[in-house]
């Protein structure tokens, strides 16, 4: 790095630091049970902990994404094996970020939220798949807010 002169307009700035936690691996029918802890998870919830930077609160939990729904031939792109960490309580809801929605009859998804003409949409990355309108069948339960990159 250069040395900074007093003519200079920028100096170096103190980074913030946020220590890592570990959140655990769950299978996605067990992302939608509620755990009855709220500090953290009982002793035995998953095999697998991955740890990040991110605040996914004291619920947090990570998936492994399932399908080639959100692979993209542009980032981003998640992979299927990809694991996500999912904040399943105090996220907004902002169009063009990641959740995990589920259905009414039970089946998971993880899309893209796109709030369009007023509608709110679950939006896959891979065009071959379709877009699902948000009508009373969905509930948002999660935001992703971190992921890994697999296979390096």
């Amino acid at each position: 790095m250069a040395a900074v002169t007093e003519h200079s307009n920028v100096a170096p700035m103190l980074q913030p630091h946020r220590e890592a936690r570990e959140y655990p691996v769950l299978s996605w029918v067990a992302a939608g049970e509620c755990v009855e802890s709220s500090v953290a998870y009982p002793a035995g919830i998953a095999d697998e902990w991955l740890s990040s930077t991110e605040n996914a609160g004291p619920r947090g939990y990570w998936l492994r994404v399932k399908g080639k729904s959100m692979t993209a031939d542009t980032p981003p792109s998640f992979p299927e094996g990809t694991p996500i960490l999912i904040r399943p309580e105090g996220f907004e809801l902002i169009s063009g970020k990641f959740y995990i929605a589920r259905h009414k009859e039970g089946e998971y998804t993880f899309k893209q939220y796109i709030v369009d003409a007023g509608v709110g949409y679950l939006v896959p990355l891979n065009p071959a798949y379709q877009t699902v309108a948000l009508d009373g069948s969905w509930e948002i339960i999660g935001r992703a807010i971190d992921a890994k990159i697999t296979g390096m």
